[in-house]
């Protein structure tokens, strides 16, 4: 099972800013911003795991894999159909950096932990990328487009719980990542996924369900993934 580490991470002053205030930041804050940045790169671990399965179909709200291996996707699985192939994904950056950011928060240093706990959604964001350059450089070498990245939680009503089913398909312990009993990944700097491709696809890059969200107008991340083009 293929595992991505060692990839680029670059997280800029413009990216920790965003979403901290609309107007013309302060010099303490661009200095905290500054110093996140800078603790993110001694603490961040990123690394990602992959595997490949060939897609038989849909069946109802379910997507059906090689060895009738089956993910209950929700009312919209129609979304993987055009799919000949499945890439499942597990990414992390590891612990360190959420163990921080939790000790400063909870201390005086609130700002301080925030703009690091900031600097570690960029830093996922930015792992999530090695392996969607992975998936469209498979896509374009036979020929075929990419889908939307789907993923438990999602705004197509695919549940969290669909979770345990998909992290079954990875070995996840050898990247250091496991699951709570209510299916969150731990470390909590973590994300999973599929993505699929085929003949039926057009698009050359890996899309969003942001559209679908009741939040997309307000949303930092959404526009963190229109920044990065994720």
């Amino acid at each position: 099972m293929p595992i991505i580490r060692d990839m680029p991470i670059t997280i800029t002053l413009d990216e920790i800013l965003f979403r901290q205030t609309k107007g013309k930041p302060t010099e303490a804050v661009q200095t905290m911003a500054e110093w996140a940045i800078e603790r993110a790169g001694e603490l961040i671990d990123p690394v990602v795991i992959y595997r490949v399965l060939k897609s038989t179909g849909i069946d109802g709200e379910e997507l059906v894999l090689e060895g009738d291996t089956r993910l209950k996707l929700g009312p919209h699985a129609d979304l993987i159909e055009p799919a000949e192939q499945v890439i499942i994904t597990a990414t992390t950056i590891g612990p360190r950096l959420e163990e921080e950011a939790r000790r400063l928060m909870a201390g005086p240093d609130v700002m301080k932990g925030y703009m690091l706990d900031c600097a570690g959604v960029v830093a996922v964001g930015q792992a999530s990328l090695a392996v969607r350059d992975v998936i469209e450089e498979m896509a374009r070498a036979k020929g075929w487009g990419v889908g939307p990245s789907l993923y438990p939680g999602s705004p197509m009503g695919w549940p969290m719980q669909g979770q345990r089913d998909l992290l079954a398909l990875l070995n996840i312990d050898e990247i250091g990542i496991s699951l709570t009993k209510s299916c969150l990944m731990v470390p909590g700097k973590s994300g999973s996924g599929l993505v699929g491709i085929g003949p039926g696809y057009t698009d050359e890059k890996v899309g969003t369900l942001c559209h679908w969200c009741s939040l997309k107008d307000r949303c930092w991340r959404r526009k963190e993934r229109v920044r990065t083009s994720i």
